[in-house]
C-alpha cells in the first residue's frame, strides 16, 4: 500500500477476509509511506481518521505468489 500527497491527518490500513469484518494492520500514517503486508487477504481498505488539509492518494498493488504461472 502506498500512501502519497501532501496530507494533515490520520489513516489506518484495514484487512478483513468476509469483507464485513475489518481489523487495523500496523500503527496509524500520518506521512507519505509505503506499508508492506506480510499476509494474504481478499478485502483491503484505507480508513482516514483525521483529515485537516490537503489531498490524500491511496494506492494498492498486490500479487498471490501460490499463483501457477
Amino acid at each position: 500500500v502506498q500512501i502519497a500527497g501532501e496530507f494533515a491527518g490520520s489513516l489506518v490500513v484495514e484487512v478483513s477476509l468476509d469483507g464485513e469484518h475489518y481489523q487495523a494492520v500496523g500503527d496509524p500514517i500520518t506521512t507519505p509511506a509505503v506499508v508492506q503486508l506480510a499476509l494474504t487477504v481478499k478485502f483491503l481498505r484505507v480508513r482516514v481518521t483525521a483529515e485537516t488539509a490537503g489531498p490524500l492518494i491511496a494506492l494498492f498493488a498486490g500479487f498471490d505468489a501460490r499463483a501457477d504461472y
